[in-house]
Order: structure tokens, then C-alpha cells, then sequence
């Protein structure tokens, strides 16, 4: 009995294939329509995400080229029938076709309708490259970023260094070679680290691992091995910020040769203060970071400023000017000291500026090693210091120098400790107005 109840349903269901061949087409043919605009959808924030440095899921490549397949099918399937009702002038009569067309439209609709549910899902994959705030504008890193990007493009150069003096603009021109391949479908891994006076392979490695979230290891040489398997069949730039000596980035696990590789290509640029690091690293293409000339770094500094200041008073712009001959260019200081002269509208304060400005004149101190690099901006850049509001925001950032060099201070932990140093009060709103 049960069995010729399942015989029954199944010759009903196929009945059911030739009497409504046309609702079951045209149920495709609008399933197909809305698939069409989901994949237009689709390309479209996939667009946008790779504009943002990001790139398409191999989910969602594979989801596109299923949906390209399926419409493909539909519409075969959709004019084949079209072409048999102008044949006939209506429906075909011919029962066998129509049990045919109709049952594969049924058929087709399930998987266009399992394509739309996973068109939902569809999201970009996480970016490779991690944008870096640009906080200050740095008249000299534009021209030095086109040179620096025609030389990353350059395919049989590995290795590019970018040296100047401290304050000239170096890791602003690395950020802005970070940010600008973060579109660069060539390079979709770059990664971006900072070498320091330590210089030590472990720290480098501990950045690249966390910036690429791979597996962690605290012995050195199956670190290497990590990072190594993980960088070497991909196409890659590694921008490594202020190095002070030689590196052996094979010891990072940074895969050699460098240039081009088959079908990757690996890149490495390099910021240092000293152009003998340049020499031990084995660059074959530099940048020197230079001073600005006079007008452009006149531009930044009163753009730091500010033209209310400027001109509060008629002595003020000529005094200005003195400020600049006496920073001879250099960018980090213009935009300190700039800042820091904003609320200064007396003449006798900038008097006072520049006869601390004069007692270190830049052309006095010798550059030909790392101390007297350091000793050329010091002075410039204490002055900022100096001129803070209260002794108790030097305190503050004093209190910096108990961290690591570049390590990054959470928020939260900083006024942990100026509280605990009882340089602010404690308070229990999400705002400090002790400061």
C-alpha cells in the first residue's frame, strides 16, 4: 500500500514538470535576476575593500565564478525555451521537451537559491596591509615618495635604504610608502617594523609575528623557521624603520634573494641616520633625506603657527623668519617648535626662542657619527620640552622613558602610572582635566 502511495506522489510530481514548465521558468529566470545583482553587489564591495587594501576571499572567488557558470546555464536554458514557445506560438506541446526544461528549471532554482544564501556571507578577507596614521604634513617626503615607489618597482633591486639626519622625515616617507601600497595589487604583503638602537633579531621577528598573527616560538631559530615558510612564496615589502647596524635578515627569516623571484617579488626598504649602514646592508638604491629649502620650511613653520599669532604683532613675522634660518630646515623641528609658538604673541618670547635656538647652531656640530646626529636635533627638540605648561606634564612624559624604546603604551597603563606617581589624581570619568 505504502509503496503504491510513493508511486502516486512520484508520477504527481512529474505530471507537475510538464503542466507548469512556464511557472517553473519564469521562477528561474527571476531567482537569475536577483543573483545577478547580489554578484553586482558583490564586485562592488569587493571593489571598494581592495581600494582599502584588502582582497577577496578565496570564498568569494570561487562563489563569482559559480555564479558566472550558473547564469550562464540559466540563460541557455531560459532562451531554449523562448525560441520553442515562438516556434509553437505558445507553450510547446510536446510533453517529453517540456518534462525536460521544466525539471531542470526546478532543479537549477535550488542551487540559485543556495547561491543567494551564501551571497550573504560574502565578506572581504582581512587587509595584508595595515594602514599608519600620517599625523604631520613633511613638504620633502613627496618628491622622495615618487623616487622611492620607482624604485620598488624597480624588479631587479632588492634592497633600497632611505638615510638623513634624525628629524628629517624618514619614518614619515615609510608610512607614506606603507599607505600608498596598501592599493598595490603587486605587493598585497607588506609589513612595516621598527629596528631601533637594539636592533635585535628576536624583536624584529616578535613584530613580524604579530603583525602577520602567526604562531609564536621563543627560540629564535624555529622563529626563523616560521616566519620563513610563511614569507617564502609570497610577494612581499619589508619596510624596517630606523636601523642603526647591520641586520642579517636571514636570521629574521626573511627569504633570499631578494628582487625577483620566479613569480615573487621581495623587497626590503630601509630608514637609517648613518649611509655606512646603508653600505653593510647592501643597498643598490638610496634617498637622502634632505633639509627643507628656506621658503618650504618657512611654509611649514607658520603653518604650525598660525596666522592669528603671526600676526599679532608687527615684529612677530620678521622674528618668525629667524626662528626658521635657525632650524636650517629641518622638519621635526619646524613642526614642534611651530606648535609649541602657537599661543606665544609677545616679541620678547620669541626673542627668548631664538637666543636658545643660537647657542647649538647646526652647522657647528659634526655629523659623522651617531651622537653627533643625535646632539644636531636635541637642542631644537628640548626646546619643546622645555615649554610645556607645568613641571608636572614633564613628569608626564618623563615618566615615558620607563617603557622600552618603540614599545607601544597602552592608554589605560600611562595613567596607571601617573597616577601611581601622583602626578594626576585619581578620578571616575573617562576624561582628566587635572592636566
Amino acid at each position: 500500500m505504502s509503496s503504491c502511495l510513493r508511486c502516486s506522489n512520484l508520477e504527481k510530481q512529474h505530471l507537475k514538470y510538464c503542466i507548469n514548465a512556464a511557472d517553473n521558468m519564469r521562477a528561474l529566470e527571476s531567482a537569475e535576476k536577483k543573483l545577478a545583482a547580489k554578484e553586482k553587489d558583490a564586485k562592488k564591495m569587493i571593489e571598494i575593500a581592495e581600494r582599502n587594501g584588502q582582497r577577496p576571499t578565496n570564498q568569494s572567488s570561487d562563489w563569482l565564478a559559480e555564479v558566472e557558470d550558473t547564469k550562464a546555464q540559466v540563460d541557455a536554458m531560459v532562451e531554449k525555451y523562448k525560441q520553442r514557445f515562438l516556434c509553437f506560438k505558445c507553450s510547446s506541446l510536446n510533453c517529453c521537451s517540456n518534462y525536460s526544461l521544466s525539471k531542470t528549471a526546478a532543479e537549477k532554482l535550488v542551487d540559485v537559491q543556495r547561491l543567494l544564501d551564501e551571497g550573504e556571507k560574502l565578506a572581504p578577507a582581512p587587509s595584508h596591509v595595515q594602514e599608519e596614521p600620517v599625523l604631520t604634513s613633511s613638504p620633502n617626503a613627496y618628491p622622495n615618495l615618487e623616487k622611492a615607489l620607482r624604485y620598488i618597482n624597480d624588479e631587479p633591486v632588492g634592497m633600497i635604504g632611505i638615510w638623513g639626519m634624525g628629524g628629517a622625515g624618514k619614518t614619515h616617507l615609510l608610512k607614506q610608502i606603507n599607505n600608498f601600497l596598501k592599493g598595490d595589487s603587486a605587493f598585497k604583503l607588506v609589513i612595516l617594523v621598527t629596528a631601533s638602537q637594539s636592533c635585535a633579531t628576536e624583536t624584529i621577528q616578535m613584530q613580524i609575528v604579530t603583525n602577520q598573527k602567526l604562531p609564536q616560538s621563543n627560540d629564535a631559530t624555529e622563529q626563523r623557521n616560521i616566519i620563513l615558510k610563511f614569507l617564502k612564496n609570497k610577494s612581499f615589502v619589508l619596510l624596517l624603520d630606523d636601523l642603526w647596524a647591520r641586520l642579517d635578515l636571514q636570521d629574521v627569516g626573511i627569504p633570499f634573494p631578494l628582487g625577483v623571484v620566479g613569480e615573487c617579488t621581495r623587497k626590503v626598504v630601509l630608514t637609517t641616520r648613518l649611509e655606512t649602514v646603508c653600505g653593510d646592508m647592501e643597498v643598490r638604491r638610496t634617498i637622502k633625506m634632505e633639509c627643507l629649502n628656506y621658503e618650504d620650511a618657512l611654509k611649514l613653520f607658520l603653518d604650525k603657527v598660525g596666522t592669528e599669532t603671526i600676526n599679532s604683532h608687527p615684529r612677530i613675522p620678521g622674528l618668525a623668519e629667524d626662528v626658521v634660518k635657525e632650524l636650517e630646515g629641518l622638519p621635526l623641528a619646524l613642526i614642534t617648535i611651530g606648535r609649541s609658538m602657537y599661543p606665544k604673541k609677545d616679541p620678547k618670547q620669541w626673542e627668548y626662542v631664538i637666543n636658545l635656538l643660537n647657542k647649538s647652531r647646526l652647522d657647528e656640530v659634526e655629523k659623522h657619527s651617531p651622537e653627533d646626529l643625535q646632539d644636531s636635533t636635541f637642542y631644537r627638540l628640548k626646546f619643546s620640552y622645555d615649554n610645556l605648561k607645568s613641571d608636572t606634564l614633564r613628569e608626564c612624559f618623563l615618566s615615558c622613558s620607563m617603557w622600552p624604546e618603540d614599545f607601544l603604551i597602552k592608554k589605560e597603563n600611562l595613567i596607571e602610572c601617573w597616577m601611581r606617581l601622583g602626578l594626576i589624581e585619581v578620578f571616575d570619568g573617562p576624561h582628566c582635566g587635572c592636566l
